[in-house]
């Protein structure tokens, strides 16, 4: 049986969980004390996801890069992948808030957008 400690952190509490579970499937859930710290232990145990937050080279602009983040969260395990993934790209100004800089990244289903508009240099 597997067993994984985790720091809940859908509220200010931080609980300490302790999940135990065989292959996919959640034996006990221990230490949260809230619904949401169940559900995030869970879901982090069987799937963890994360935001992905990163840059993208951009020519025409006056600062060479541009902040881009992932639109919803995307498996852990592929982080690395999409990152290097973005840093083949570039792009050219002007970029719109949140422009599509690659839809369904990797096939995650989801799309890179950028954080910021950035202006041509003129």
């Amino acid at each position: 049986m597997e067993e994984k400690k985790i720091i809940c952190i859908t509220c200010p509490l931080g609980c300490d969980i302790v999940v135990r579970g065989e292959g996919k499937k959640v034996v006990s859930i221990e230490g949260h004390t809230c619904k949401r710290g169940e559900t995030y232990a869970s879901d982090e145990f069987l799937a963890p996801v994360r935001i992905l937050t990163s840059s993208v080279k951009v020519t025409g602009a006056r600062s060479p890069l541009v902040p881009v983040r992932s639109r919803t969260p995307i498996p852990k395990d592929m982080l690395l992948q999409c990152v290097e993934k973005l840093r083949t790209l570039e792009l050219k100004a002007p970029v719109g808030l949140y422009d599509v800089v690659v839809p369904d990244i990797l096939d995650t289903g989801v799309d890179i957008v950028t954080s910021t508009a950035v202006e041509s240099i003129k």
